[in-house]
């Protein structure tokens, strides 16, 4: 019976959701006591790799970024970098592999991204690792990221006119 079967796949959802948001909240709280971990008060988590020195977004600034997103067990959902992409299994040859750019505030990026760019200036190699409530939360983003999914992002802040 249908009904039966999605009650069954909700069931099975749930589980994952909930067996992730424990995994993450585990991850967060280890990772929060390394060495150089930055913790904000919305709970982002980052390190600065390479400081920067150009010039620090701000509202409608246009923000070029090189990146890479990662699941906590590694696996590349995407990335601008084609050797990455090509490391990862995700290169598709349909797609340009460059920065990325967006304007401050008016694209819709995730929270985690937008807070965790905003204070650092053009030239900052950092990794951001963004606990879910900052990220996609309770939505299923893709078929690898799934509810609840805290996410890493390498990032290279190219440029900020």
């Amino acid at each position: 019976d249908f009904r039966e079967l999605e009650q069954k796949q909700n069931a099975a959802k749930a589980a994952a959701g909930k067996a992730a948001k424990e995994e993450g909240a585990k991850f967060l709280a280890e990772n929060a006591k390394k060495e150089g971990i930055i913790v904000t008060k919305s709970g982002l988590q980052y390190e600065v790799l390479t400081p920067g020195t150009g010039k620090q977004p701000k509202a409608t600034d246009t923000v070029r970024c090189h990146y890479e997103g990662r699941l906590l067990d590694g696996t590349i959902f995407d990335s601008s970098v084609e050797s990455d992409a090509r490391s990862g299994e995700i290169y598709n040859p349909q797609r340009k592999y460059e920065p990325m750019t967006y304007v401050v505030g008016r694209d819709k990026l995730i929270e985690g991204w937008e807070k965790g760019v905003m204070d650092q200036p053009a030239g900052t190699v950092l990794q951001l690792v963004i606990p879910s409530a900052l990220a996609y939360g309770s939505r299923q983003a893709s078929p690898v990221i799934l509810p609840y999914s805290p996410l890493v992002f390498d990032i290279e802040i190219v440029s900020v006119k």
